[in-house]
């Protein structure tokens, strides 16, 4: 499930930069990117020369062992070249030091079949399947989100959160963002009409 990935990366990447020093890490959606697009990211805008001089960039500059994620890695655009020279830093910059962790995100397994065998034996990819979200953890999501964001954490019931959660888990196989998107847009509309309290004609909206 990627929104679980997400929340574990975003916590990984807070907990190493408290704890671990030596550690860079990077998150980079790839939503519709190339390696230019991912390569200026990490290079801190630098996106002149080939993809290669610019890989050859970022390891002489990396001053420590990093984790790069790369969040919707199936819906990158022609990132082949990259992931195979990242998996190989040896045969760019001689005696390179550093360890590179590829963390790579998708729903969607199938994207791997489609990379060249060649990069695929140099990833070496261990495959990790979060199972979906149940009602009840989506449940307790929306809760902990109502409390970081509602001024009044008793602006929606109890029973519409657990009918919102019901219906994720059934109808969008357990896709907590359209929950948090509906209780977002049911918030809304309660507003507009100057309601203090969700409803459900808000919610079915």
């Amino acid at each position: 499930n990627e929104e679980q990935v997400k929340t574990l990366c975003a916590t990984e990447k807070e907990m190493l930069e408290r704890e671990k020093k030596d550690i860079e890490v990077f998150i980079i959606n790839c939503y519709g990117k190339s390696s230019y697009d991912i390569l200026k990211n990490l290079n801190e805008g630098l996106s002149q020369g080939s993809i290669q001089d610019l890989v050859e960039y970022f390891l002489k500059h990396l001053k420590n062992d990093c984790i790069i994620f790369l969040d919707e890695i199936d819906r990158s655009n022609k990132i082949d070249d990259l992931l195979y020279l990242l998996s190989r830093p040896t045969e760019i910059v001689k005696n390179f030091d550093k360890n590179i962790n590829l963390v790579l995100v998708s729903n969607n397994f199938a994207w791997q079949e489609a990379l060249p065998d060649k990069i695929r034996s140099s990833l070496q990819l261990k495959n990790i399947v979060f199972r979906p979200y149940t009602a009840n953890d989506i449940k307790n999501i929306l809760n902990q989100r109502i409390k970081w964001g509602f001024f009044n954490h008793n602006s929606i019931s109890d029973e519409l959160i657990n009918t919102i959660s019901r219906r994720v888990e059934i109808q969008r196989k357990g896709d907590c963002r359209v929950a948090l998107d509906v209780i977002f847009y049911a918030a809304l509309e309660a507003e507009r009409e100057g309601q203090k309290q969700i409803s459900e004609k808000h919610v079915e909206k």
